[in-house]
């Protein structure tokens, strides 16, 4: 009884080394493949937009670094240690965002060529002439006539 009880765990034991030791071979022999995100496409017909807005934001973009340094500097002199940290991270998140935008503005670019930005949509858009605009008066219908008819 004893003999085969072993030989029931030593089968039981050889199944699981092997199907387990199996495994481990087979996960070991597969090799990961790497994550490589794909590149996204750009809608070209969005450029002209996009292109506008970053110009718009780069135009801002040297007059807040110029009151951000004016503003830490001040900070710093009149003993605000704080402050002065405060505004010098918000200075590097301006400046990182400068960059961010220099890096979109290529990419648009790059991805579609003869992209032109947009002009701004503050100033009102003349884009019929006046000649051009349908009358909005009724169309002129033909005026009935009289006739004389005679009853009878």
């Amino acid at each position: 009884m004893f003999a085969k009880f072993s030989t029931l765990v030593a089968s039981a034991t050889l199944a699981g080394t092997l199907t387990l030791g199996g495994m481990g071979v087979a996960s070991a022999a597969t090799t990961p493949v790497p994550k490589v995100p794909a590149k996204t496409t750009f809608n070209c017909a969005r450029a002209p937009k996009v292109l506008a807005r970053i110009d718009r934001f780069e135009t801002k973009f040297p007059h807040r670094q110029s009151v951000l340094q004016a503003d830490q500097a001040k900070a710093t002199a009149a003993g605000h240690p704080a402050r002065a940290t405060r505004l010098g991270r918000r200075l590097t998140f301006v400046n990182q965002m400068e960059a961010r935008a220099v890096r979109v503005k290529a990419r648009v670019t790059a991805d579609c060529p003869g992209a032109v930005a947009a002009p701004s949509t503050s100033a009102p858009s003349t884009s019929a002439p006046a000649t051009s605009a349908p009358s909005t008066s009724a169309p002129s219908l033909p005026t009935p006539t009289t006739s004389s008819s005679t009853g009878g």
